[in-house]
C-alpha cells in the first residue's frame, strides 16, 4: 500500500507494484479504506478527548487537538479516492446459477 493513486484500470502502480488482475486492486482498495476509516475514527476519538479534557487543562490539550484533526481529515482523503476508484472499476460480475 504505497498510496499513489494510479488509474483504476492501470495495470503497474508507479511505485513498480504489478496488478496481476482486478481481485487484488480491489483488494488494495478495500484495505486502504479500512485505513481510511480507521484514521477517521482515529481522529474523531482523539478530538473528542482533546476537547472534553479542555475543561481540565487547556494548552497541552489544545495542542493535541490539532494533530488529530489532520488525522481525521487524511483519513477522510483516503476514503473518498479509493471509494471513488472502486466506483470507476465498476461491480464485479455476479456468479450465475447453472441449471441442468
Amino acid at each position: 500500500m504505497c498510496g499513489i493513486v494510479n488509474r483504476p484500470n492501470a495495470p503497474r502502480c508507479d511505485c513498480g507494484h504489478d496488478f496481476e488482475d482486478e481481485t487484488e486492486l480491489r483488494s488494495l482498495l478495500r484495505r486502504r479504506l479500512t485505513t481510511g476509516w480507521t484514521m477517521v475514527v482515529g481522529g474523531l476519538v482523539l478530538t473528542m478527548a482533546a476537547v472534553l479534557g479542555v475543561a481540565f487543562v487547556t494548552w497541552p490539550v489544545v495542542f493535541a487537538t490539532i494533530p488529530s484533526i489532520a488525522l481525521f481529515s487524511k483519513g477522510t482523503r483516503i476514503v473518498d479516492a479509493a471509494r471513488h476508484r472502486m466506483r470507476e472499476l465498476g461491480a464485479l460480475p455476479t456468479a450465475r446459477l447453472l441449471s441442468g
